[in-house]
């Protein structure tokens, strides 16, 4: 009796384990499909976007308008497609790394702060990273009237954190209210 008791549950232990991969394979499937192959977009936005206010900014009188905008390419690091765009596959792709600067007749402002190479180096996003542009970052950073970032992930924002006057940059940081929340 115990010789069939145990062949009993060897088969049923055997089959849990092979239910449990099977689930896994399913889930795991359904994740890559949605993250990596379904390049869908949703139909509609939950983002207000006011054309009209849009434009009105845009005439606004010269003095207020800027008079130039520099990039700076901080970094070059390789990344999968899909992390770009959703259905993109797994080829690679560049991603650049960039701060601007926005010039207006009565300074300049910073959107995006970068961040250091140690930084990039734990985010592993380091590949083409360019010390000089770094310093010249912190350095417009330094000097500007406002730092804005487009969203707190380290890539745009790690420079705030890691400048030498990271206290002094507080009265300049120019975020929205979800992002003082």
């Amino acid at each position: 009796m115990g010789e069939v008791q145990f062949c009993v549950r060897w088969r049923y232990h055997r089959l849990m384990k092979r239910v449990a991969l099977l689930l896994f394979l399913m889930l795991f499937g359904g994740a890559a499909y949605y993250y990596v192959f379904d390049g869908s977009l949703p139909s509609e936005s939950n983002y207000d976007l006011n054309i009209a206010e849009i434009r009105s900014l845009a005439d606004a009188p010269a003095e207020q308008l800027p008079t130039a905008i520099r990039t700076e390419i901080l970094a070059r690091p390789a990344v999968p497609k899909f992390a770009l765009r959703a259905g993109a596959g797994f080829g690679e792709a560049v991603m650049l790394r960039t701060a601007f600067q926005i010039v207006t007749p009565d300074g300049h402002y910073v959107l995006e702060a970068g961040m250091d190479q140690l930084l990039a180096e734990e985010h592993g996003q380091s590949e083409g990273f360019d010390q000089a542009v770094w310093e010249r970052i912190q350095q417009l950073m330094s000097g500007a009237k406002g730092v804005m970032v487009t969203h707190e992930h380290p890539d745009h924002m790690g420079g705030i954190v890691r400048h030498s006057e990271a206290g002094a940059l507080a009265d300049k940081l120019l975020l929205t209210s979800e992002q003082y929340q």
